[in-house]
């Protein structure tokens, strides 16, 4: 059985246990991944292969991050109190992918990089998804969590995209990195 937070409090478990399972649990899947991600062996992987793995790490790193001990956070647009583990506690960009935020932003370029980690915050699947990233509110809370100098870097970096190309070593150094936050 796959733990999940949802169960908090049954069978005598204490909510940071359970936190704990399904962060591992989780963390595990998106490195050992089968069939349409290729092999289970990070090394062995595909740099396209490699990013998807990085982007399942990074982005249960960044819900786990946001969230409090009991798995609870606040959506940094509209403030809606989300659950990691559920399909409305996301992981959303400030500077869309489009623009930058899948090859420079989106993903980190090193290990503890801040600006992919700004740009990357808890937010629900309505304003992720159907508000198109609630772009006025995300900078409002931006501007809250970090700082106005904070957001002002962030944007300015989001109007530059330079060319920047990981190497599987690079991608798999961030991967462990990121994972090793998780345990």
């Amino acid at each position: 059985m796959v733990p999940s937070p949802s169960i908090v409090g049954v069978a005598g478990h204490a909510p940071r246990i359970v936190l704990a399972r399904f962060l591992i649990y989780h963390t595990d899947k998106a490195l050992q991944v089968k069939g349409s991600r290729g092999p289970r062996n990070v090394s062995k992987k595909s740099l396209p292969q490699l990013k998807r793995v990085l982007w399942d790490v990074f982005s249960l790193y960044i819900r786990q991050r946001d969230t409090d001990e009991d798995g609870c956070g606040n959506c940094i647009s509209c403030g809606k109190t989300l659950e990691i583990g559920t399909k409305d506690c996301q992981a959303g960009h400030y500077i869309p992918k489009g623009r930058g935020g899948s090859h420079y932003l989106g993903l980190p370029r090193f290990p503890n990089d801040e600006l992919a980690e700004r740009n990357v915050n808890l937010q629900c699947a309505a304003c992720n998804l159907v508000e198109g990233g609630n772009f006025l509110n995300y900078e409002k809370g931006l501007r809250h969590k970090y700082s106005d100098e904070a957001t002002d870097e962030l944007k300015e970096a989001g109007a530059v995209n330079p060319i920047f190309k990981r190497l599987k070593p690079d991608l798999i150094e961030i991967i462990e990195h990121y994972k090793s936050l998780l345990a």
